[in-house]
């Protein structure tokens, strides 16, 4: 049976092969890419990544973690031809596939963020804000919301409602329904807790490129 490690680097290898095939030039309006030479830089929770036709890494050169590179990856090999539509929100449980994912996304993410900020709403208002996150759009119900761009065509909506002395706290991430057509589930839920990650461990910090 193949090591961990030699799984990752023949992962690594087959989706690199992939990304050759594309043309990064054409797809990266698409996609919100910021095109510098033959190199593309792409914004992903609030940290900066450097695409080209060989690697993904970070603006300080570090290969991209696993999670990142394959959410990247897919971003990248599922770009639609056309901007699809679907700018409601939509329940990761109503996106196709999320079935078999469900409940890793309501426990290790929703409420694994509801019970880390519980009776901490001004903590979770601060987090959101250090790791990018802006008005949410959502303007009732709620105790706190934020808005992430998860990536350029991928926004994340975070809703809050803080505990009291009957129920427990509880939170919510939201995807616009045209996710699914950059993502699949497994990636859409990456996302999710990544964003998780971001918030419980206030690492928000706002990377500057070095492309310039």
């Amino acid at each position: 049976m193949p090591k961990p490690n030699a799984v990752f680097k023949e992962t690594y290898e087959t989706y690199l092969e992939k990304i050759l095939m594309l043309n990064l030039r054409d797809i990266s309006g698409k996609l919100g890419l910021i095109a510098h030479g033959d190199r593309f830089l792409i914004r992903c929770l609030n940290r900066e990544y450097i695409i080209s036709d060989h690697s993904i890494h970070t603006v300080t050169h570090e290969k991209a973690p696993y999670d990142i590179f394959i959410v990247l990856s897919w971003y990248l090999l599922m770009c639609p031809a056309v901007e699809p539509a679907g700018a409601e929100l939509s329940s990761f449980r109503d996106f196709k596939d999320s079935g078999p994912l469900t409940v890793y996304f309501s426990h290790d993410v929703e409420t694994k963020t509801a019970r880390r900020f519980a009776g901490k709403k001004d903590a979770l208002i601060r987090a959101c804000r250090l790791s990018g996150g802006y008005e949410s759009g959502v303007s009732a119900g709620y105790d706190a919301g934020a808005r992430f761009d998860a990536l350029p065509k991928i926004p994340v909506v975070l809703l809050f409602n803080d505990k009291g002395d009957e129920f427990d706290a509880t939170a919510k991430l939201l995807f616009e329904k045209r996710a699914e057509s950059y993502l699949d589930a497994e990636c859409l839920a990456i996302l999710g807790n990544l964003l998780c990650q971001c918030l419980i461990t206030y690492k928000g910090c706002f990377l500057q490129s070095s492309l310039y």
